[in-house]
């Protein structure tokens, strides 16, 4: 049955409540709820992570945002051997992006290239980087404090 201005056309019942207690037009339906503008939880954390900080590098101090100085300080630690760094920062990076799989997986064994801005951008260049490390490890001293 159509909606109509009589009394007799509008059955009520399931989902069909009836005309004077339905809601006006322009009225909400929880008029106490979420205020506009309020923020939620994720715009909150993202606004913490962009409020910038000053840190201290050595002798000279710089300023940064919160969750640059987060990479920072998670990076530094991953570099020291620290193993949850290590593979929360592949983790980023892979989430990132910038664990591109190698370009010719038949010469790879396993694994993928970690791009990284200003290094190698391929699988050859990575490899030559790695051999001239390589070397130098090589002819390095074994033992520093044998030198004097």
């Amino acid at each position: 049955m159509a909606r109509g201005k009589r009394d007799g056309d509008y059955t009520v019942g399931y989902a069909r409540p009836p005309e004077h207690t339905r809601f006006r037009k322009g009225q909400s339906g929880n008029p106490k709820g979420r205020p506009k503008g309020t923020k939620n939880l994720g715009s909150l954390f993202q606004g913490l992570l962009g409020e910038s900080i000053n840190v201290r590098e050595g002798e000279r101090s710089r300023t940064m945002t919160k969750g640059e100085a987060m990479l920072q300080a998670l990076l530094a630690r991953a570099l020291r051997g620290d193993a949850k760094a290590t593979q929360l920062t592949f983790a980023l990076a892979r989430e990132q992006g910038m664990l591109a799989p190698p370009a010719d997986a038949a010469n790879v064994k396993k694994g993928g290239v970690l791009v990284v801005p200003g290094m190698a951008t391929d699988t050859e260049a990575w490899e030559r980087a790695a051999e001239k490390a390589m070397r130098r490890y090589r002819n390095a001293p074994d033992d520093p404090s044998d030198e004097s």
